[in-house]
């Protein structure tokens, strides 16, 4: 869905399609609301909602009929009655079309790096959860426990689950922007971090150990040189 604005009563006269049959400016105060403009001057409010991976579209009213207001109300209407409809969905249900969706644009490493934090962590801790029950709670106090033995395997688990949640807003499972993994800080991997110290110091010592010793740079990280 194209960025949003909030659409007033003067904001609709003007907004016409430019290079295309028609167009849509959708609007940031309520839901799922668009107002479509076509080029013929017909202009109608639209819904637009996905829930249970489909998309539910439907024609609110024309631009003459219905105020601004009007339309967000019947755009909220349209949603509650599809959240209504939505069948619960589990994370352990919805795990497996994630990985399949999103597979084709991971490398195979990262597939199967992805699939085992899947079934080590993410679905053993909010496997039974309904996907759109998970808090930001939830999700803080278990990285904070698995944080405590491994930063490293914390931060890459919480990238898949928020890769995760991101997916099921697309597909209607959970409210836009409500991913419970949004403004989660990572923790420091300190074993990273003296790595990168170490990677740091051999940088910085190597041209003046080069200069006062002619050794090559494989020298310089054994120890070893004539």
């Amino acid at each position: 869905m194209a960025n949003k604005t909030k659409i007033t009563e003067t904001r609709t006269p003007a907004f016409v399609p430019t290079d295309r049959r028609e167009a849509v400016l959708w609007d940031s105060a309520a839901p799922w609301l668009g107002l479509r403009a076509r080029v013929n001057g017909r202009k109608t409010w639209i819904g637009h909602r996905r829930c249970n991976g489909s998309v539910v579209k439907r024609t609110l009213g024309t631009l003459d009929a219905l105020t601004v207001e009007d339309a967000r109300h019947a755009a909220r209407t349209l949603l509650a009655e599809t959240q209504a409809k939505r069948a619960p969905t589990t994370v352990r249900m919805f795990a497996s079309a994630f990985l399949a969706d999103c597979a084709k644009r991971w490398k195979p490493a990262t597939r199967r790096s992805h699939a085992g934090g899947m079934d080590r962590c993410i679905l053993p801790t909010f496997g039974d959860r309904r996907i759109d029950a998970v808090t930001a709670k939830d999700v803080r106090n278990r990285f904070d426990d698995l944080s405590g033995t491994s930063a490293g395997s914390a931060n890459r688990k919480l990238a898949v689950l928020s890769s995760m949640m991101n997916h099921a807003e697309v597909l209607g499972l959970r409210r836009e922007d409500s991913n419970p993994c949004r403004g989660l800080r990572r923790r420091e991997d300190r074993s990273e971090a003296r790595s990168a110290r170490r990677r740091g110091s051999y940088w910085t010592a190597l041209p003046k150990l080069r200069q006062g010793n002619g050794c090559s740079p494989a020298s310089v990280r054994t120890g070893h040189w004539a």
